[in-house]
């Protein structure tokens, strides 16, 4: 009999605990599975050995005594290890696992011997083990019973439980306390929620990890009917919105609302973290998801409310999903624009919930990871995803999509690019998440008002693989004073089209002691141009920069598949080799990024070209007023010359006025703020 300490304080007396010290409780996972992944399946199995490659050796010390670098075998005694340390390795302890448990181990992709890979992943598992909270006695290094401990323990415990014959029964026994101790932290408390800022859907859904694996793991534990029904708890919890905490729905015997204190996902299924809508934490939807593998290889069947919400939240993520791979952040990000890993993270669905449009942006994600490996073919691997990798999530989430597609299919049969780009246009409000976006065949146009600082922003970008507009902080609205100026917003409305598309109208007061008054229309087409138009009023003080109408580019070649920007305008071309130029007159009647993005600008008074950035409505400091009115035309996916030409047919009736009219030639467009 053992004694141990559960959730806040909360003693849980575990009569069945003599059988988990000695590993006799812990049944062993069903690995009799068929290969159901096809030719998908292999394609993923190769990228995953190549970066379980690549972060063992950034990771580990390998062909050593032990398995751990010398920050861990050197410690100080009593140190506690956190995530950056910990979760990175129960990201390969989770993944080599898997990958020498389900399909073909190439030793070529790895550049690691089968025989070191499991002789490595028996160590690691023995280390994390033997070193959790609920094994040691702190004469070493140790790690548990924290934040996001769970998680760590969910992921070294699956790999684990996947390799089980090959684990010592030393090694058994202290997995099995390691997640008996952190399943059993949630049995005294209830799940908790917050709508705004930072949500728990994220945190609810990886704690289910390990609640689940310990039911699916020791089914004749004492705590499992316990354990099984907190799971049910946090995972239909995860993403409850305000409907559900008032829906009388029955959900495993009694109403949704019952089950629920409080939502963690808007209305309209966006979800706020680290302060604004976040795609990123979005997709946290494959936590939950992770856990179908393990109740299949339990024989277990997934609670009902398992997909609770996820279809909703997994078609925002399938919208935001680019051509290259990477997701679309119409109010910015506070990690970066680089996360392939997150477009396939949201399709760790396609085996369950298949259709044709989320395979390609799955295939889309899987593109741009065979791009950042290509360079290192035939050599030894390198990390695939240089945007995001500090904490090993890449390859654990990867390799639990590879493991989703083993054992339930390869989904549906991808439609081809351009079906997939014609699929999924269309325009979405996001009310709650403060925001609206039109996707168009070619481009991406939004606007958000989620605060009146950062996230007072605006973007249109073609959907090229080497020609990326980013949505940052202010972009299009600007700056003055060469500082993000708070401004106060005094209207705001936002009117969707009819056939698509949609007006954005904002006013605001800006700028020192808000003495600048601003109107701002924004118009996104369906067909994938947009117009910008500002007015200012009041006073912008002679010594303050302004730079409104700001566009971000994308200038690093290796995002851009080898490609340098390049700027053209009716003077010549500005290369990122050059100094900034400031464009007037004629020679800032148009700009076209590099033959891919045309720019017609009406009013401006000069244009600033930089490394990564264009204002197309500047004022230097202690320069000429700001131009009272300016106008601008986004064209998508026209080359220079096309760019020319439309800047010789636009016409702008009563430039300046409280009524202006865009005759883009084919089409009037009405701006009135």
């Amino acid at each position: 009999m053992r004694l141990l300490v559960a959730g806040a304080g909360l003693l849980a007396l575990l009569s069945s605990c003599s059988f988990a010290a000695d590993g006799q409780v812990v049944r062993p996972p069903d690995l009799r599975q068929m290969d159901l992944s096809g030719e998908l399946g292999k394609e993923l199995n190769y990228l995953c050995l190549r970066q379980l490659g690549a972060d063992c050796r950034d990771r580990l010390a390998l062909g050593g005594e032990s398995v751990l670098k010398d920050s861990f075998t050197q410690a100080k005694p009593g140190v506690q290890m956190r995530e950056t340390q910990v979760r990175p390795l129960a990201s390969v302890a989770f993944a080599g696992s898997a990958l020498l448990t389900f399909g073909k181990y190439d030793e070529n992709a790895t550049g690691i011997p089968r025989r070191d890979m499991a002789r490595m992943m028996a160590s690691l598992i023995r280390e994390l083990a033997a070193h959790h909270i609920s094994n040691a006695d702190k004469s070493s290094w140790w790690w548990g019973n924290e934040w996001q401990s769970a998680y760590w323990t969910a992921l070294a415990g699956q790999g684990a439980w996947l390799i089980w014959d090959r684990l010592p029964a030393s090694t058994r026994r202290q997995v099995a306390h390691m997640v008996e101790y952190e399943a059993d932290r949630f049995l005294g408390s209830a799940p908790p929620h917050n709508e705004f800022s930072d949500t728990k859907a994220e945190e609810n859904a990886w704690n289910s990890e390990v609640i689940v694996l310990a039911a699916c793991m020791m089914p004749n534990h004492a705590n499992y009917a316990a354990w099984e029904q907190k799971a049910k708890e946090y995972i239909i919890t995860s993403f409850a919105t305000p409907e559900d905490c008032a829906s009388d729905r029955v959900v495993d015997g009694k109403p949704l609302k019952d089950w629920l204190d409080g939502p963690n996902v808007h209305s309209d299924f966006t979800l706020e973290n680290h302060g604004f809508f976040h795609p990123d934490y979005t997709t946290s939807y494959y936590l939950a998801v992770q856990n179908w593998p393990f109740y299949k290889l339990a024989g277990m069947t997934p609670p009902d409310e398992l997909l609770l919400n996820v279809p909703q939240m997994h078609k925002i993520l399938t919208f935001l999903t680019l051509p290259n791979g990477w997701t679309y952040y119409p109010q910015c990000t506070d990690w970066n624009n680089y996360r392939h890993d997150v477009t396939i993270m949201a399709q760790i669905t396609n085996p369950i919930m298949p259709s044709p449009e989320d395979a390609r942006c799955l295939r889309w994600g899987l593109d741009a990871i065979a791009y950042a490996d290509a360079p290192n073919a035939g050599k030894i691997p390198q990390n695939l995803f240089g945007g995001l990798n500090f904490n090993g999530c890449p390859l654990d989430t990867m390799t639990h999509v590879y493991l989703m597609h083993y054992l339930f299919g390869p989904g549906a049969e991808p439609l081809s690019d351009g079906q997939a780009r014609q699929k999924l246009c269309g325009t979405r409000l996001f009310e709650q998440g403060k925001c609206v976006v039109c996707r168009s065949r070619e481009a991406m146009a939004s606007f958000s008002w989620f605060d009146s600082a950062r996230r007072l922003m605006a973007c249109v970008t073609p959907m090229q693989s080497d020609c990326i507009m980013l949505p940052k902080f202010r972009s299009l609205i600007g700056t003055i004073g060469g500082k993000i100026d708070d401004a106060k917003i005094g209207k705001r409305e936002v009117e969707l089209l009819d056939g698509g598309g949609f007006v954005a109208r904002v006013e605001l007061q800006r700028g020192p002691e808000l003495a600048a008054g601003e109107k701002i229309v924004m118009a996104a087409l369906p067909d994938g141009r947009a117009i910008w138009a500002e007015w200012y009023s009041g006073s912008v003080p002679d010594d303050a920069e302004v730079r409104s109408g700001l566009v971000f580019y994308e200038n690093n070649p290796f995002w851009l598949r080898g490609a340098k920007p390049r700027i053209y305008h009716p003077g010549g071309t500005w290369n990122l080799t050059d100094k900034p130029a400031v464009l007037i007159g004629s020679n800032a009647a148009w700009l076209n990024v590099s033959d891919k993005f045309g720019i017609v600008v009406r009013g401006s008074r000069s244009v600033l070209i930089e490394n990564g950035q264009l204002s197309l409505n500047y004022r230097a400091a202690g320069g000429a007023e700001v131009a009272p009115c300016s106008v601008t035309v986004f064209l998508p996916s026209a080359d220079r010359a096309a760019t020319a030409k439309a800047a010789g047919a636009i016409q702008i009736k009563g430039l300046g006025t409280d009524s202006m009219t865009v005759d883009l030639g084919d089409k009037q467009v009405e701006l009135k703020p």
